[in-house]
Order: structure tokens, then sequence, then C-alpha cells
């Protein structure tokens, strides 16, 4: 009798033998809690970071978009009917771009919170979204959006002209949220995998499986890719964030489910700051926490600082 091993056991046996290639990054502080005011959080979920270093995060439960700076401090926020804002992107101009699930448009906001452009509707043709999701954005312009529930992926200019697009089912199963790396890939996450592209829409390859262990997926979300190219994975089910490689070898890991520093309920949304450290949408604990590799005392005091601005941040000290 002959042994077949298919590639998808070949892949999960390469992720076991790889696994903690290199340690994960430390927890180095949080901002945020529940409720309505500047600063708090009411289920956030995705998060972008401009040329300035300001960080943008969908407050998805209070409707709004909250801006901070570098230091997690609170700079301004707006609303605009966006009662179902999930994702978040800076594009080539700096305008803000944000997807508007319960009006199945995507809308632009110039950095200030200003709405300069909307462009979307329900439906199945090219540019209209049934329930727009994941959004990113290109160096050359391109706007690139997850049509969750027409199977797609959707690329547009900046000012909403429908470029082209592709996907169907069988290929795509509810894609959630999306990354473009620097060399071009595109990065596609949906129920307990991500699919890869290059930039015109070609399928490459694919990993992961439904799981709890290393390399192991369950429903995730946000995605994002480092300097290095590696690919960071927001494993929202199992309460944990993942880093691979950009051929989806598996690197490190951490995060546990729990309330306190470093731990995790739902993570949701993922992205690198300027200064490299990584930071992560806790959604269920209402809250931004920031991780990395070589903290400085100078980031150490402005998160010690943030405390008393946001009413004592759970498990801050």
């Amino acid at each position: 009798m002959k042994l077949v091993i298919g590639p998808t056991i070949l892949w999960l046996a390469l992720c076991t033998t790889l696994a903690h290639a290199e340690n994960p990054p430390s927890y180095l502080g949080q901002w945020g809690s529940y409720g309505t005011g500047p600063g708090q959080f009411n289920y956030p979920t995705d998060m972008a970071v401009d040329a300035q270093g300001n960080i943008y995060v969908c407050d998805y439960g209070s409707h709004r978009t909250q801006k901070f700076d570098a230091q997690g401090n609170f700079l301004t926020a707006w609303g605009d009917n966006l009662h179902g804002m999930i994702s978040i992107t800076i594009g080539a101009s700096g305008d803000i771009f944000v997807t508007d699930q319960a009006n199945h448009q995507v809308r632009r906001f110039s950095p200030d919170g200003t709405l300069r452009l909307v462009w979307g509707s329900r439906g199945h043709d090219p540019g209209q979204f049934d329930t727009p999701a994941g959004i990113a954005a290109c160096p050359d312009g391109r706007i690139y959006v997850v049509d969750q529930y027409n199977q797609r992926v959707q690329v547009f200019d900046e000012n909403g002209t429908y470029l082209f697009h592709w996907g169907s089912i069988g290929l795509f199963a509810a894609p959630r949220c999306i990354a473009l790396a620097p060399g071009g890939n595109v990065y596609v996450s949906q129920r307990d995998e991500i699919l890869v592209f290059d930039h015109n829409g070609a399928y490459l390859f694919r990993w992961g499986a439904r799981g709890v262990g290393m390399g192991y997926l369950h429903e995730p979300d946000g995605i994002a890719v480092d300097a290095a190219g590696n690919v960071l994975v927001a494993d929202t089910g199992n309460a944990k964030i993942q880093k691979f490689t950009a051929a989806g070898t598996f690197l490190t890991q951490w995060g546990t489910p729990g309330t306190g520093n470093g731990e995790l309920n739902r993570p949701w949304g993922i992205t690198v700051a300027l200064d490299g450290t990584i930071l992560v949408t806790d959604q269920s604990n209402h809250r931004i926490q920031r991780f990395g590799y070589a903290p400085t005392p100078a980031l150490a005091t402005s998160w010690g600082r943030l405390k008393h601005g946001y009413r004592g941040e759970a498990g801050d000290k």
C-alpha cells in the first residue's frame, strides 16, 4: 500500500519543525478602556498609521474614527453615520479610507476628518459591494477592498474609479482582511487560512488549517507586513498573534486569552508603527496593546503618563 502525503500535511510538518524559530516580542504598553469618551473604545477593529506616525483606530461600537499620536495620546475623533465602520487604511495621498459595512460603501476623509468622497452601494456589479470588509492602499494610489459576501477583491483608484476585481465562490469563502507587501504580494485572511495573490490578483498559494497549535489558525482577521516582509496575523479565534515568513512558514506567536498585560480577547486589527513596534486592537478588552523587541526608556515613560489620561488601563503599572 502506497502512502501519499499531501501538501497540507507537509506544510503542517514544516511549521511544527520550525516552530519558535525566533522569540516573540515583549509587551510594551497599552491604552484605552471601555467607553465612549476620548481615548476610550467600544470594540475597536482596525488601525492604520500615517507618514507622521499618527494612529487611526476604527472604534466600531462607537461609530467613529479616533486619531492618536505615535505615543497613543488622543488627538481627535470623527464620525459620519459610520454604523458599520470596520477597516481603515492610509492612501498614497495621505487621506484616510474606511469601509462602511452598514451602508456598503467606502469613505474617504482628510487627516483631520473632513469627508471628501463616498462611493459604493449594495449590489453585485463592479463598484458595488455586499458588506465591504478589509481595505488596503498601494503606494501607486490603488485601493484594494475585500467585498466579503460577493467573494471578491475590488480595486479602485483614490477617486473611487473602479479598475478591476478578482475572486469567486470556491476561491474565497467570506474573506475578511487584506494587506499588501512591499514586493507586491497581496495577503487575504478568511476562515482558517491566508491566501496570497500578486498585485494584479493572480492566485499564488495559501497556508493555514483550523486548530490551536503553532501555525494553525481560527478565524483570523487583521494582517500586517513588517519591514522584513514577514506576515503578522491576528489569530482572532485563538486570542493570539502569529508571525510567518512571506512564504507562510511559522516563526513565532504570542498572546493568551485574558485581560492582563499582553493577554488578548479577540485581537482584530494589527499594524506596524514607524518605530517598528507592533500595535494590536484587543477588541473585547477595548484597548490597544503595543509589542516590540527593543523598548526604549523614552517609550516606556510615555506609556506611564498615558495611564492617568485614560483612567487606569487594565493591567498597566
